[in-house]
């Protein structure tokens, strides 16, 4: 419509003069009051926000199954934190019309974030079968394979949304994060370290350590594993690994002040105590306690 056209062009004026014409002689029309709500939204104005919810709210009482006022208002619901509500209207779209790869894409992130990763593939996957492949779907989608441990799926849907959508900036963390677990550690850095030059991220500084740590990078994995703690004194892992390391490298004493620091926040660390009181008897142990190594690249 020309209403459509206007908006398009950011032209607010005629744009909202068209729509109030369209509804002056369509009052019953839910399509010209989710334009309406379409023109406030996209003001970016808090304001007009609160106009464009009455609108889509307007839609839906003319046509309570309109699949567009449905996921419009679904999508002001989910910025305002309402997840339960938008959640409703989600289904009620897709109810409507199971082909609309946007709320479908919409309940597939819902389901991640919730942690419901069977239900958010499910989700995904139907979008994109109904739609072009969406940067954002493949990203949720790659969280999820990341999480059930399919690490190759998730770097084969990362390199697509880091070559289509590259300001999606958390993909390269993951594309990361899914090499790691796949072994490849020489990939995981490279995208670990590009995605910490624009982020200053303790988990990508952690990782790194990690990884410099398994490839016998002492020096390095020390210096990355100093950040972590300058970053958040309290991160656990770091100060353990440090400790393992100064004890590799025949540093007792600045071992033995990480493995206290851990001690003074878990007091019942028997395998920390038993470290310190190997220190103590002059008998080092030659390697971080047998849990740490176990989950080292979890």
């Amino acid at each position: 419509s020309l209403a459509n056209l206007y908006i398009r062009l950011s032209k607010w004026y005629e744009a909202e003069k068209c729509l109030k014409k369209a509804i002056k002689r369509e009052p019953h029309s839910a399509s010209a009051y989710n334009t309406m709500g379409n023109f406030f939204l996209q003001q970016d104005d808090e304001k007009k926000e609160k106009k464009a919810k009455d609108a889509y709210y307007n839609a839906l009482k003319i046509n309570p199954h309109h699949p567009d006022a449905l996921y419009n208002l679904a999508n002001i619901l989910l910025k305002q934190n309402d997840i339960d509500e938008a959640t409703n209207y989600l289904n009620t779209c897709v109810d409507v019309y199971p082909e609309h790869a946007p709320a479908l894409g919409l309940l597939a992130k819902i389901a991640a974030q919730n942690g419901n990763d069977q239900k958010a593939i499910k989700f995904a996957q139907q979008s994109l079968s109904h739609s072009q492949k969406d940067p954002e779907i493949f990203h949720t989608l790659a969280t999820c394979y990341i999480r059930n441990n399919q690490s190759q799926q998730a770097i084969e849907l990362l390199l697509q949304v880091i070559e289509h959508a590259p300001d999606i900036i958390d993909a390269k963390y993951h594309l990361a994060t899914a090499y790691m677990n796949a072994g490849q550690h020489d990939e995981a850095l490279k995208y670990y370290f590009q995605y910490a030059q624009s982020e200053k991220d303790i988990d990508s500084y952690y990782n790194i350590g990690v990884i410099m740590m398994y490839k016998e990078h002492h020096k390095d994995a020390i210096r990355y594993f100093r950040q972590v703690i300058d970053m958040d004194n309290t991160y656990i892992q770091a100060h353990q690994n440090l400790g393992s390391l100064y004890l590799r490298t025949g540093k007792i004493k600045q071992a033995k002040q990480h493995y206290q620091i851990i001690l003074d926040m878990e007091p019942k660390n028997q395998e920390v105590k038993h470290i310190l009181a190997a220190i103590s008897q002059k008998s080092t142990p030659n390697r971080a306690p047998q849990q740490y190594v176990e989950h080292l690249f979890d």
